[in-house]
């Protein structure tokens, strides 16, 4: 019989425990669902907040940070130059015509026989010295080592190769490492980037126990700078101190300060040391078959930052080899002749016809810039030079006046994030005949709906301020949809013949976007209204999961209960009917 199935049993379980869940649990279980929609609603309205402060945040700002003071430079010919300005940058007009674009300083080698052995054997070096940008120099020493079987080509690669990998490197004089070193105390000033830090050492033992002081309080004193005791070089028993910098951009200076002079002693001192891969660029190329040169390039643009010397030091021919053993003269290169005569591209450095530096006239008086990026000439702009003008070209007119379209843009980022958080706001609190808003009647929500809706009807700025109402200044708010602009030509207008008053309006201490920011900043972050309501939710939530968790587990108890019964009242019905149907048999006889 069904009855006796287990399958009946199961049905009636399930019976008694849909019964059950029905009457006991379905209520909590609205409940907390209702909680969970309300924290997660909660957080929707807390994060479009956060933007909206985000965007507020902007708007407020006063001064130099005020997004109003946002400027824009426009170029009558961008083909020639243009140019950026920033919010310092004063309204106005220049007038510019470009003569000489800035180019890069560059020396380049005589040509030599790529396959021809260059025969130089040993460790070679060359300083070449550039010009800073200012008066000074910047001080550059290669080194290069050679085994004797390069060809010419190999030469230039591994010259070039060392110039574009140079670290700024400062090696002392060597010492005798076992010799007593008897100058005393002694501070030494080491310049790195312009920043000054003073060594002290007390000495009191040999040359070598020196050199490991000056490592020890030089690594400990400077970041920035490796210092290192080199031992047996160039000879055996030999000591000797290195400085490198740990970027190719570093560059050193190392000078006596007090006590003993230690920088003479070891032959330190440097006025300006950089690794040539900061200021040069180098590489060698094959203008022939079977030919090879060298170009070396100043890699800042400009007359003061050209090479100013270039020369073997003292036991190296390496520069002599290529025609580059120039010192401080400047011939100029010429491919007229065979070999090339090795010399500079630009060599003429004077100031009235250098071609190194950019040329232009700036309301009719003339300027020379190192750089086509000019940055130096009006507070607040760069101008960029991009190509030289044909005498019958009319100058370049640049202006100079607020950007409405990042005010415009700024605004309207405003408007957008407050028509989130207003929108999703009206949405979830309202209610009609078939549905009720989620976020209806919530106490937070309310005040909140109701400090942003107070945006169309209250007078923002100074008293004295032009404007007053948002409406002024052709912005819209609708009861229904939120703000807008409503009036782009007002809008545009206003802020670019009354920037002051629109810009009172918004950031002033009773300006739109302080007020509001500082309303809706008690409703932000997790002390905020909307995290403590959120907090209330979630704790109810987990209340009411809790108590579905407990009435379940009893439901689950009182339905094993049911089931043992079910299963003992099957077994003594089966029983019941064996016996009756062993009687039954009976009665047949």
């Amino acid at each position: 019989m069904e009855i006796l199935s287990s399958s009946y049993i199961n049905e009636m379980i399930y019976n008694f425990k849909s019964v059950e869940i029905k009457k006991r649990l379905s209520s909590i279980q609205t409940k907390k669902s209702n909680f969970s929609s309300l924290s997660s609603t909660i957080t929707d309205v807390s994060s479009k907040v956060t933007s909206l402060l985000s965007s507020l945040d902007k708007l407020k700002a006063t001064s130099s940070s005020s997004i109003f003071n946002t400027k824009s430079a426009l170029s009558s010919n961008e083909s020639y130059l243009t140019a950026t300005a920033d919010k310092t940058a004063n309204i106005g007009s220049y007038e510019l015509f470009v003569t000489q674009l800035a180019k890069n300083d560059m020396v380049i080698s005589q040509d030599v026989s790529s396959s021809a052995v260059s025969g130089l054997t040993g460790k070679h070096s060359f300083t070449v010295k550039t010009g800073d940008g200012t008066n000074a120099d910047f001080t550059s020493t290669i080194s290069v080592d050679l085994d004797g079987t390069e060809t010419n080509s190999e030469l230039l690669s591994k010259i070039s190769s060392a110039i574009n990998t140079d670290y700024v490197e400062v090696n002392s004089s060597a010492k005798t490492a076992a010799n007593n070193y008897t100058g005393n105390e002694s501070t030494i000033k080491i310049n790195l980037n312009e920043t000054d830090y003073s060594i002290n050492v007390t000495g009191g033992g040999t040359y070598e126990q020196l050199i490991d002081e000056l490592v020890e309080n030089i690594n400990s004193g400077i970041d920035g700078i490796n210092a290192e005791k080199v031992l047996d070089d160039p000879s055996t028993g030999d000591v000797r101190l290195k400085v490198t910098g740990s970027k190719t951009t570093d560059y050193i200076s190392i000078s006596h300060d007090s006590g003993f002079d230690l920088v003479t002693d070891l032959g330190i001192q440097v006025d300006k040391e950089v690794g040539a891969a900061s200021v040069l660029s180098a590489s060698s190329f094959a203008p022939g078959s079977d030919t090879s040169q060298l170009s070396i390039t100043s890699k800042n643009s400009g007359l003061d930052y050209r090479i100013k010397s270039i020369a073997d030091n003292s036991g190296s021919t390496i520069l002599a080899q290529l025609g580059l053993n120039l010192g401080s003269s400047r011939p100029s290169f010429d491919q007229s002749i065979e070999p090339d005569t090795a010399g500079f591209v630009y060599s003429d450095i004077t100031n009235a016809n250098n071609q190194l530096n950019a040329k232009f006239s700036f309301n009719n008086v003339q300027i020379q810039k190192n750089s086509n990026t000019v940055s130096d000439l009006v507070s607040g702009m760069t101008f960029n030079i991009k190509s030289v003008m044909k005498d019958t070209d009319p100058k370049v007119n640049i202006t100079v006046e607020h950007n409405n379209e990042t005010i415009r843009n700024d605004v309207n980022d405003f408007i957008k994030k407050f028509n989130d958080v207003y929108t999703l706001l009206k949405e979830k609190t309202k209610s009609t005949e078939t549905s009720r808003g989620i976020l209806r009647g919530e106490a937070t929500v309310s005040s909140l709906l109701n400090s942003l809706r107070s945006i169309g009807h209250t007078t923002f700025g100074d008293s004295d301020n032009e404007f007053r109402y948002l409406s002024q200044i052709g912005i819209k708010f609708d009861a229904t949809t939120g703000l807008s602009i409503s009036d782009s030509t007002l809008f545009d207008d206003k802020v670019n013949n009354n920037t002051s008053e629109v810009e009172n309006l918004f950031n002033s201490s009773n300006g739109l976007a302080t007020t509001l920011y500082d309303s809706l900043k008690k409703y932000s972050g997790a002390e905020g209204y909307l995290s403590l309501a959120k907090q209330s939710y979630d704790n109810s939530a987990k209340y009411l999961s809790d108590r579905i968790d407990s009435v379940t587990t009893s439901i689950d108890k009182s339905a094993e209960v049911l089931r043992k019964r079910y299963q003992s009242m099957q077994t003594q019905l089966a029983t019941l009917l064996s016996t009756q149907s062993f009687f039954g048999t009976g009665s047949n006889y």
